[in-house]
């Protein structure tokens, strides 16, 4: 099917055959590179809620917490939300897979002659990511520089510091806001847990979740290209190594939430020179988001 051969886009990883650790899992060294992970999310959780809160029906503000959203297992790609105790559960994989191309990201505004291996290390992470989500391994991935085997990075003054990581922040927050707003969602339209209803329902579920979250974000000033970015790495990890979609019963494939959501995003981000900038950061591009739309628009 012309479908299933052009999903082959998504599948660029290629054939990564080096070991996806960086060490030991209980080493310090990865403990600390995800305990600097965790709360980052935590603190890019916050600002994104800050931010969408005063755009929400005072009554349902107090939905808005960040305490009550939660770092879920290290394997999950998909958020959960709680409707009994207004929790949500955030995707530590996904979490984790999007730090370590902002940190590398991070890197190469610091030393422009490591771009040219940023390609390869993208490779390297779909594959990766990909094996972690389908085996439920916790598998701490190798960071950009270790990957391309370059020494570390000697921290630099205070200002720099803080130059950096105002870079990266600002870079998590955009690429995660449609996750953490998406979940939200959930509570504010009162859905119910997906156990409790039929495949259909969920999905039903999930697209009004995806298009309150867009206009949410739409009203409170976040930018969408991220969004598109994150479901067409999303897509990745939902394709079987035979190139077919890997339905699941809660929810609908991340090409058809882009086509049902994110259509005229696309096709508006098509000519922004930022906008294909940002795309190409995490390995995809404008021409083949909107081959994944057709994508979408036949396989759902």
């Amino acid at each position: 099917m012309k479908s299933i051969a052009f999903l082959l886009f998504f599948l660029a990883y290629g054939q990564a055959t080096a070991q996806c650790i960086a060490t030991d899992p209980a080493s310090k060294q990865w403990l600390n590179t995800a305990q600097v992970a965790v709360n980052d999310a935590r603190e890019v959780t916050r600002s994104t809620l800050d931010q969408v809160r005063p755009y929400l029906l005072p009554s349902q503000q107090r939905l808005a917490d960040p305490t009550k959203f939660l770092v879920g297992a290290y394997h999950e790609f998909n958020g959960k939300f709680d409707p009994v105790r207004k929790e949500i559960h955030l995707p530590l994989g996904l979490w984790l897979e999007t730090w370590l191309i902002v940190d590398a990201i991070a890197d190469i505004y610091e030393q422009s002659d490591l771009a040219p291996k940023f390609g390869g290390y993208l490779q390297f992470l779909r594959a990766c990511a990909k094996r972690i989500h389908a085996t439920s391994l916790a598998q701490p991935l190798l960071t950009f520089r270790q990957w391309a085997k370059i020494p570390p990075r000697i921290p630099g003054t205070p200002a720099v510091e803080t130059a950096r990581k105002k870079i990266q922040l600002d870079m998590l927050k955009q690429a995660t806001a449609f996750v953490i707003i998406h979940e939200l969602a959930h509570l504010l339209m009162d859905h119910v847990a997906s156990g409790d209803l039929t495949s259909a329902d969920s999905y039903r579920q999930e697209f009004d979740a995806d298009i309150r979250a867009r206009r949410l974000m739409e009203v409170s000033g976040f930018d969408l290209i991220p969004a598109v970015s994150v479901i067409g790495r999303l897509a990745i990890l939902q394709i079987s190594d035979d190139n077919q979609l890997i339905r699941s019963n809660t929810h609908p494939h991340p090409v058809c939430r882009m086509y049902r959501t994110f259509t005229t995003t696309v096709y508006k981000g098509k000519n922004d020179p930022v906008a294909r900038a940002y795309v190409e950061r995490f390995g995809l591009n404008f021409d083949q988001l909107i081959q994944s739309l057709l994508i979408g628009k036949e396989a759902c």
